[in-house]
């Protein structure tokens, strides 16, 4: 089960789709998707298409990342607060790495979601938007 939501997640991101489960129980919304609910355990969950819109709450600057992520570097790193509930951490793109502390009392700020090869991997990154 576990395989195949995360298999089902990458497949969906390589398609630069952006996918969650939603729990038919309480309704909520988990993402990166597992296979039971964040909110109430449940594993009644159907895969749900994500609006890929959220808000940025504040961001970082990682300059020494591992593996294919140093190609990139530095890049911003940021809590985000999707519409539909789910707080995750993700790469962030379109703000100030040289003084995250200045970018930062620009937080929170709406940003939108879309999907990066980095390597070998798709990856989700957001960056300031409507």
């Amino acid at each position: 089960m576990v395989e195949r939501v995360v298999q089902r997640y990458y497949d969906d991101l390589k398609k630069k789709k952006l996918t969650g489960l939603k729990c038919s129980k309480c309704g909520s919304y988990t993402f990166p998707p597992k296979p039971t609910c964040m909110n109430c355990g449940s594993f009644k969950m159907n895969f749900a298409k994500m609006s890929g819109k959220g808000t940025l709450n504040v961001y970082s600057v990682i300059n020494f990342p591992g593996g294919e992520f140093q190609k990139i570097a530095p890049y911003a790193y940021g809590n985000v607060t999707l519409k539909e509930g789910p707080a995750i951490n993700v790469m962030i793109k379109g703000v100030d790495l040289k003084d995250p502390e200045s970018g930062n009392k620009k937080c929170p700020m709406p940003v939108v979601a879309n999907v990066m090869k980095v390597g070998t991997k798709h990856v989700i990154v957001f960056k300031p938007g409507k």
